[in-house]
């Protein structure tokens, strides 16, 4: 299991941090001419926190030098704030299509105040758990978000397949992308972090599971590639196809104005 550890440890230092900082670079290109991703941003940003932390771990593999690691803290964080991002890039999408008046979460000043929040709670509640060597608190966290993602998801589809008033003004192409992202999201939570963090939970009460839980927690390192996937589906081309394949039930129809009666 060690093996494998250190195999996706070199393989987020050598493919997944280049990617990642020439993805970093592209977006910041791209919003200077629009938009700004204020939360993928930061989700990036997060990430290659992380993935510059592995190279210490790296080094210190090799280097023999079994002492503490001194990224752990900053690694361990920064892992956390990359969950909330992914939550937060969730609500976002969900918000669009379901409450389009509530649009603070939205604007730029509404998306810097939930950025810093979000920094804010990793950088000073992640640090005091690991100091006083309390996992399970953290795990604990790891797992609320759960019903975040879950109600994201189902009830986008949902609205985009009853035709709610204000989706039927969004573009096919946009809804296919909303969908998209949600489920990318939806993989990687539900793959990547969930299954570990309720392992690392019950390991605490039945330490069978260690053994489980050692030969899974590799998987979790699969995270920052799976956040690249969604800049890809922000291209247009070829995984405009893609997406109509995933998501069917999503179509074209009339626009309706949302304050219009609804005749019976």
């Amino acid at each position: 299991m060690e093996n494998f550890l250190l195999g996706m440890l070199w393989f987020n230092v050598c493919v997944c941090l280049p990617l990642t900082v020439v993805v970093f670079l592209i977006v910041c290109l791209k919003a200077r001419r629009g938009h700004v991703p204020i939360y993928y941003v930061n989700l990036l940003i997060a990430n290659l926190i992380q993935l510059l932390c592995m190279i210490e771990f790296v080094v210190k593999y090799y280097g023999h030098q079994m002492g503490p690691f001194t990224s752990v803290f900053v690694h361990v964080s920064a892992d956390m704030a990359s969950l909330g991002f992914r939550m937060c890039i969730a609500l976002e999408r969900y918000f669009f299509i379901a409450f389009p008046q509530f649009e603070y979460i939205r604007q730029t000043k509404g998306s810097v105040l939930l950025c810093a929040a979000v920094w804010g709670v990793c950088v000073i509640m992640i640090p005091i758990p690991l100091v006083y060597k309390e996992n399970l608190s953290i795990r604990l966290m790891a797992v609320l978000p759960a019903p975040v993602f879950i109600i994201c998801l189902f009830e986008t589809i949902r609205l985009l397949c009853q035709a709610a008033p204000f989706a039927t003004s969004v573009p096919k192409e946009d809804k296919q992308r909303i969908v998209g992202t949600l489920i990318v999201l939806m993989l990687n939570y539900s793959l990547l972090t969930f299954p570990i963090a309720i392992i690392g939970i019950l390991m605490i009460y039945f330490r069978v599971l260690f053994f489980l839980f050692e030969g899974i927690i590799w998987l979790h390192y699969f995270s920052s590639f799976m956040d690249l996937i969604l800049f890809v589906l922000t291209l247009k081309g070829p995984i405009d196809k893609l997406l109509g394949c995933l998501c069917p039930c999503v179509n074209d129809y009339p626009a309706v104005d949302p304050s219009a009666p609804i005749s019976v």
